[in-house]
């Protein structure tokens, strides 16, 4: 179960995922939609727009090992929910960690204020502000991580999420995701995403 500090989210979970086809998928759809709800964000289409930008090393170390499937690896993220990132309440910052078959995953929101300063301190090659940096709701693994594999920011991925969950004996999620579009147009982190693929 996920461990929840003021707006710190940590938690381990097993994670599979499977490449299905459309037949598949409205199966499977019919299938959890008689067993599990929608998750709680979900739009009254049952899905949501994920925009996450990822980090990685200059010669994509981050992307590599998971390619390879390395035991033990590391991703950094940052991530808005909804159409326009503009208008997101927070940004979620990620550190998701893999240890051989299960996931470690700290995950931080932010006020949109408070992501432009830590932005700038990044893109700049520096820490962010002290008093950020001390807040302690902000995750000092996210900038340990970052510094130690001299990470930075190289790729927006978007997609849009169908989410079932289930709470009753612990949680279960069911995901499908598509729609996907990618960019190497860091701008448009903040923007309604258009024309990339």
């Amino acid at each position: 179960m996920p461990q929840t500090t003021e707006n710190t989210l940590l938690f381990n979970r097993l994670e599979i995922k499977y490449f299905v086809d459309r037949s598949t998928r409205t199966a499977l759809t019919k299938d959890l939609m008689a067993f599990m709800p929608f998750d709680k964000h979900s739009d009254e289409n049952g899905g949501y727009i994920v925009r996450s930008l990822y980090y990685d090393t200059a010669d994509y170390m981050a992307y590599h090992e998971k390619l390879s499937g390395a035991a033990v690896r590391h991703k950094l993220r940052v991530r808005t929910y909804g159409a326009d990132p503009s208008t997101a309440p927070h940004v979620r910052m990620e550190v998701k960690s893999r240890y051989l078959s299960f996931i470690h995953k700290i995950a931080v929101d932010v006020s949109q204020n408070e992501y432009a300063e830590i932005d700038r301190a990044i893109n700049s090659r520096r820490l962010p502000p002290m008093h950020i940096f001390d807040n302690k709701n902000i995750s000092k693994e996210y900038f340990r991580i970052l510094h130690q594999y001299n990470f930075a920011p190289k790729v927006i991925v978007q997609y849009r999420r169908q989410a079932f969950e289930k709470m009753e004996l612990g949680r279960v999620r069911a995901n499908f995701d598509d729609e996907l579009y990618a960019t190497r147009d860091l701008s448009q982190f903040r923007q309604p995403l258009r024309g990339a693929r």
